[in-house]
Order: C-alpha cells, then structure tokens, then sequence
C-alpha cells in the first residue's frame, strides 16, 4: 500500500553519539532480571522511588530527551537526589516482557516506581524540561499522599473528601479499585459539590457519565453549575462529557449516548444555538467514521452539502481529506473518489485535489491511477515545492508498484 511509503519522519540522527555517561541525570543501565533485582533493591534501601526510562535504539525522541532535558543540570540535580534512575531497553528479553507488565506500548516512556515496584505515575513521549518537572512534582505528590489515604481507607477512616482524593490518586495504579471506590461518592453527590471547583478533577475522572447521576444534576441546573465552576472549567468539563459520551456510544454500540450528546450535551455548551446544525453534523460524522458505518457517513456528507454546503467551493476537497485522515480504511476510503470528481470538475487543474487524489488512489492500491493523477498534479505545479511534491509522490508509487 502507498501509505506505508508515507513515513513519519524518526529523528534518528540527533544524539546518536550521546553516552549515558554525559547525561546530568546518572542512570543504571538495566538488560537482566539480576540487574532489576539489585536495582530495586537499592531503591528500598535509600528509600527513593525509582525512575525507569524505558526506551529504543531507534527512538528518536528518546535520544532528544537525553539531549535536551535529562542533560539540564537542573534535571539531573533534582533525579539524582530524588530518585534510583534506570535505563531500560525495550527491545532486549527482559525489557520485553517489562514494558509489557507495565503496559508500556510507546516511546520513550517514562515510570515511577515505588519499593514494591508499583507504579505511582507515567509521563509518556518527548516533554520539555519545565512541564517535565512539573509533572514530576505531580507523581512525586501523589506518592508521598498515596500509603497514607490507602491506610486510612483500609481502616474505614476516609472523609468524603479523602475518599475522592484517594480515587483519583489511585486511578493511575489500579483504575478498577479507583472506579469502585469513586462510585461510592458518585451515587452521593450534591449539586453543591457538583458546583465547587475543587471537585473538578473528580468530576472530570469519574463523573462524566451521561447516564449517571452527576451528570443528571447538571443537565438539570447547567446556568448555576456554569456559575461555579467558571466558564473555562464547564466548558473543560462539557467537552470530557462530550468525547465520553461518543466513546461510550462506540464502545457499547449504544446510539442513545450519541442522542445524549447531540440533545443533552451541545444545546448547553454552544452559546450560540446557529452553531447546531454545523455541530451536530460534526458530531455524526465523528460517529459514524469511527463505526466505519459508510453508507451512513455517506448521506451525512450529502445531506450537509444539500443545505449549506454549496456555498463552499472547497466543500468536497475538505470531506475528503477528513476521510483520508481519519477513517481511511475499507469502504469508509470508497467514499472519497466521487466527492474529489465533484471538486476537481470545478476546479481540474487544483494541484492540492490531484495530489489528494493521487494519494487516495495509492492507499487504496490503484497504482496506475495515482500515477496519473500524480503527473497531473505535476503538469499543474506551479512552485518548485510543488514540482518536488508531486515527483515524491511518482517515486513513492514507483516504489510502490516494484514492491508488487
């Protein structure tokens, strides 16, 4: 397939000659069971957590955060007084079978383990060194607070507040235990406590249920709750309602979420109710691409075009191109062909619509289309930029076509 010469750009050739040893932060370099082992236990002795970073030879972020942050004297200073750092590759056996017990599925990853190698937090991906360290602090918080609420719920002495406090901290390590414990405030909510930002954080881990009782209060007083949230914080937490609700009605196959979305959720977040027509169409078609439901996608797209589309010249460019980035399998990818002939009849000399067309094809596996299309695209180049796009894209589907 044409996609698969469409690669995202690694990079690979920042740090290559970076040692571990000229990084700030001192970190052991762990390939064996044994050498976890000692790790760990060293951890325990000095009573610090432990700072796993697991990464890949070919991870080009990885060597990035070595170059720019774990090499900040900052960084280091704080790591090495806080914390038993490790380096873990991914790629040798036992990194392996870490990254699976630890859920690890991208990189580079980062892990805070406590002595009994629990997880108490995870920064993932290349982080600049000041959100880096705030996040620090974060886990670093969340582990000092965390054996002490366990301790005190164990023995049935948690407030309501601390009971909230505790599923939230716990969320990262044991999401089940969290969930059953969050539910416990849930079902005793109050719409004062909906209303008092300090609950937000709760509200926007385990209270965005559309079919739960907070969001029955809300939904219900949305003006007052608006007014003591604050404006950016409601709206924080329609949109956590939002996607919520949409993923419930995907996961559950469930359309009467979608229907709670579309009748409960956007008539209170838009403040100006002529935006519906144009959100509610959006919200359709995140569905329905999602469910890889065409036909329907289709009519949406037709529908749309038939009350307000055609005003907008780029209307079939602009569906396209959402497809092909979002839902560009199977018959969901069908869908683009006819709408790129409708544009391309209005404008066939648009560089951007033959390229788009040229890549369709070439996802699709009609390389001979998309070669054509591609010279088209060329013909029409009017920049050098251009010029150079369009003959990438001939190479691509010639590299393509060889590999037949």
């Amino acid at each position: 397939m044409l996609r698969a010469l469409f690669p995202l750009f690694l990079l690979l050739g920042f740090g290559q000659g970076l040692a571990l040893a000229d990084t700030a932060i001192q970190f052991t370099q762990v390939n064996t069971l044994e050498d976890w082992q000692a790790t760990v236990a060293r951890a325990q002795e000095q009573q610090k957590l432990l700072f796993v970073d697991v990464y890949t030879d070919w991870c080009g972020y990885c060597k990035m955060m070595d170059r720019d942050v774990f090499a900040d004297p900052a960084v280091g200073e704080r790591f090495n007084a806080s914390f038993v750092n490790v380096k873990l590759d991914a790629e040798t056996a036992f990194g392996e079978q870490f990254a699976i017990r630890y859920g690890v599925s991208g990189y580079p990853t980062y892990l805070f383990l406590d002595g009994g190698q629990q997880s108490v937090g995870v920064i993932e991906g290349y982080v600049e060194t000041e959100p880096f360290l705030q996040q620090t602090d974060q886990i670093v918080a969340v582990a000092e607070r965390l054996p002490n609420l366990m301790t005190k719920w164990e023995a049935g002495e948690l407030s309501r507040s601390e009971k909230r406090q505790l599923a939230i901290l716990l969320y990262g390590q044991d999401p089940l235990k969290a969930r059953r414990l969050a539910q416990e405030e849930v079902e005793v909510f109050t719409l004062a406590e909906v209303k008092d930002p300090e609950n937000l954080s709760f509200l926007l881990e385990f209270g965005y249920d559309l079919k739960g009782p907070i969001w029955a209060l809300i939904k219900e007083n949305p003006k007052s709750v608006r007014d003591g949230l604050g404006t950016d914080n409601f709206d924080r937490y329609l949109g956590r309602v939002y996607n919520g609700g949409l993923a419930s009605a995907l996961t559950q196959q469930d359309e009467s979420y979608l229907k709670a979305v579309l009748n409960e959720v956007l008539p209170i977040y838009l403040q100006d109710l002529g935006e519906m027509a144009e959100a509610t169409f959006i919200t359709r078609k995140i569905y329905y691409g999602h469910a890889a439901e065409a036909e329907t996608y289709n009519q949406l797209v037709e529908d749309y075009y038939a009350k307000a589309g055609q005003t907008n010249p780029d209307y079939w460019y602009n569906e396209a191109f959402e497809v092909i980035e979002e839902y560009n399998e199977g018959t969901m990818l069908s869908l683009v062909f006819p709408w790129l002939d409708r544009y391309l009849e209005s404008k066939p000399q648009d560089f951007d619509g033959l390229t788009l067309y040229s890549y369709a094809l070439g996802m699709s596996g009609n390389f001979d289309g998309a070669k054509e299309k591609a010279e088209a695209a060329l013909a029409v180049a009017e920049t050098e930029d251009q010029k150079a796009m369009a003959r990438d894209m001939l190479d691509m589907v010639a590299q393509a076509q060889g590999g037949q």
